[in-house]
């Protein structure tokens, strides 16, 4: 919980800050309890119009109309990863944001997409990268799409990271730095002025 001086009554506003995990059923039910809660004012997400998307990961049809619109190929593959992972797990990558959007809907509650838009963060880091850092990471999206895990192990790794045990960003940035720059610092600058 955070708290800022304001001019509404009281002078006092505060901003609850919620982490989740994008994979977790429970981030899913935290997030339901803590708007049921509060029923706050507003409800900010870190998403943009554009990856409301999330609500629903596109199948294999769509996937390719989406190749045919505008080519991109790093989208082209992390959908395909999502895609994968929502067939193993119980929730879809993403649902505790429709989880926020829908039960902020509930009560009215003013909800803001306030990242910035995926397109511009994905077209960032991706010329930003390194060719040696394009193809690690394309290598390890195909690896990780076509030899996934089963979802056991999967739930596993996703309880071991509840626990405290998930990778810091600064671990990733250090086999892609680009990565905590354009996806980490510049979107969270963006989304605090929003």
């Amino acid at each position: 919980m955070l708290s800022c001086d304001s001019t509404v009554d009281g002078g006092v506003c505060y901003v609850y800050l919620v982490g989740t995990s994008h994979l977790s059923k429970e981030s899913c039910q935290e997030v339901e309890a803590v708007i049921d809660f509060l029923k706050p004012e507003v409800v900010f997400l870190e998403l943009c119009p554009a990856r409301t998307s999330l609500f629903k990961v596109p199948t294999i049809g769509e996937m390719v109309q989406i190749w045919k619109r505008n080519r991109k190929l790093f989208a082209i593959i992390y959908n395909f990863f999502a895609l994968k992972l929502a067939m193993k797990l119980e929730v879809q990558p993403g649902d505790e944001f429709h989880v926020a959007y829908e039960e902020a809907k509930k009560y009215g509650d003013k909800v803001v997409l306030g990242d910035r838009p995926v397109q511009y963060t994905l077209h960032r880091t991706w010329m930003k990268m390194s060719l040696r850092h394009k193809i690690k990471l394309l290598s390890t999206f195909m690896f990780q799409s076509f030899f996934s895990p089963s979802s056991e192990v999967i739930n596993k790794k996703l309880k071991k990271m509840d626990d405290g045990h998930m990778p810091t960003i600064q671990e990733v940035s250090k086999e892609f730095p680009t990565i905590m720059e354009t996806i980490i610092h510049e979107r969270d600058k963006y989304m605090s002025t929003n």
